[in-house]
Formats: structure tokens, C-alpha cells, sequence
């Protein structure tokens, strides 16, 4: 907490009465074929939209999800899966087209001290939160997790959305472990043929396109041409 001290908080909002489930479900609805879904938080608001909306999965356009984790040292899950296992089984599971980008895919970015001073040069308010907040975390990430900086998850979901060459991927059944104990919320994909099936069915899981190789110096690059078009002045 001390790596924080002296950060802005966030500003209270007063609730407006909606909730993000209905207003998702809605405004896709009502917009067949015209809006992508960005997840990068656990998947409850999105499985109660569904919910609610049958007609959501063939009305989105897409939904890219931040979630899930296959091959990593030291994770059997990911949080945003791992919080609503059920959640995540249920999207993953609907129909719609889905793109994953798992913590594989995420932990391939990296920036530094050095990255965060150079891509907000740009005097700016937006720059200027992004250096107040990302510093610490950085900080943070060098202590605990031995790196020469941090991962930026969420950043690459958006980056690919507006660049598929930041991020290259292929089409696998995914799906969630769900049972309880120890690897409840966990993921697994596979591409068939399986070179062992036994008493797995065929087409086990759902379908959907998982990004495995990150160019981060493109998204870096990318980072900074977005903060370098900033105005100067709100």
C-alpha cells in the first residue's frame, strides 16, 4: 500500500440506477452485428447478460475475453476465470464468437520505468495519471514478481482489437474445470487430433480463437502514438 501513497483515488460516481448487465444486453440487442464486447474482469456481468438476452451471442459482434491460463509456471489459474468458473463456462459456451487472450498471451508484454517515461513524454492529464499510477505498479511488479518492470494485460486486448499484428493467434476447444477442489475455475485447450483420447468425446469444449504470440514492441509503439496525438490542451 505504501508504493501508493500520494496517488490520486478515483472519483466517487453516483450510481445511475442501470446495471451493466442489462444495459450491455440491450444495446446489443439493438445493434445486431454492431458492437464488440471487451471483458477483461471476471465474466458474471456478461453470463447474467447472456442470460437475459438469449439473443445476445448471435447480436454481438464478437466478445474478446481477458481470461484463462494453459501453459505457465507457477498459476493452475487465472483470477478473472478463476472467480466465476461458472461464469466464464457459460460465455465460453454460447455461441458467439469469441476471441481469448489468456495470461500466456499477456505475460509475453512487458514495460519498464524507462517505456512509461518515454510513451507519456506528452504533457497531458491523461499521461500525466498514467505515470502516477502504472509507477507503483511497476515498482511492485520488480519486487514481487522479479521483473524488469510489469505486464500490461488489459492494454493488449484493446491494442490487438485496433492491430491484429500486435498478436498472433489459433483456434482450440477451450474449456473451464468446474468440479470443486484445487483446479475449480481452471482452463485447458486442446486442437484436435488428440494423440490420447480416452473418454474424451469429440469436440470437447468450446471453439474459440486464443492469441499465444505477442509482439511487444509493437504494442509499446503502439501506446505511444496514441498518447503522442493526444491534444495538448482538454
Amino acid at each position: 500500500a505504501a508504493l501508493w501513497q500520494g496517488v490520486r483515488q478515483p472519483a466517487v460516481m453516483a450510481a445511475d440506477g442501470h446495471d451493466a448487465a442489462g444495459v450491455m444486453g440491450q444495446l446489443i440487442c439493438d445493434n445486431p452485428g454492431e458492437f464488440t464486447l471487451v471483458a477483461i474482469g471476471p465474466l458474471t456481468n456478461v453470463a447474467q447478460a447472456l442470460q437475459r438476452y438469449p439473443q445476445m451471442a448471435e447480436s454481438v459482434a464478437e466478445i474478446v475475453i481477458m481470461g484463462g491460463v494453459f501453459a505457465l509456471d507457477d498459476y493452475i489459474k487465472d483470477t478473472n476465470f478463476g472467480l466465476d468458473p461458472e461464469a466464464a463456462h457459460q460465455v465460453l459456451h454460447s455461441g458467439a464468437t469469441i476471441t481469448l487472450v489468456p495470461m500466456d498471451a499477456t505475460t509475453q508484454t512487458l514495460l519498464t520505468r524507462d517505456d512509461l517515461a518515454r510513451i507519456t513524454a506528452q504533457s497531458h492529464p491523461l499521461t500525466q495519471f498514467i505515470r502516477e499510477t502504472l509507477g507503483p505498479w511497476i515498482d511492485y511488479s520488480m519486487r514481487t514478481r522479479r521483473l524488469p518492470g510489469c505486464w500490461i494485460h488489459d492494454a493488449l486486448v484493446v491494442a490487438w482489437l485496433l492491430n491484429q499484428r500486435v498478436a498472433e493467434g489459433a483456434d482450440y476447444y477451450v474449456d473451464i474445470e468446474l468440479r470443486p477442489g484445487a483446479t475449480r475455475g481452471k482452463s485447458w485447450r486442446y486442437r484436435p487430433p488428440l494423440r490420447l483420447d480416452v473418454g474424451i468425446p469429440p469436440e470437447t469444449g468450446a471453439l474459440v480463437h486464443v492469441l499465444q504470440h505477442v509482439d511487444n514492441a509493437l504494442l509499446l509503439d503502439m501506446l505511444e502514438q496514441a498518447f503522442t496525438r493526444l491534444p495538448t490542451r482538454l
